[in-house]
């Protein structure tokens, strides 16, 4: 289970965290809020290559049989 996405400087998005939890997690937000760019932090995270910005890091937390894993790339 997906527990929390942190992103640093991913095009328009200079600092984001989100914290899910257990059951339905829905992400809103009106045109241009940032909602596919998130989404696109985790095919950064992993491993779709393109032309990132410098500095732009993604970390998530998973959870996976009682415990935490956390993957991160810079």
């Amino acid at each position: 289970m997906l527990l929390s996405i942190r992103i640093e400087d991913f095009f328009l998005i200079k600092g984001q965290e989100i914290e899910l939890t257990e059951g339905l997690n829905v992400i809103t937000g009106e045109s241009g809020t940032g909602k596919s760019l998130t989404i696109s932090s985790l095919l950064f995270l992993m491993g779709q290559a393109l032309d990132y910005p410098e500095g732009t890091a993604v970390e998530a937390e998973f959870l996976k049989d009682g415990e935490r894993i956390v993957v991160r790339r810079e």
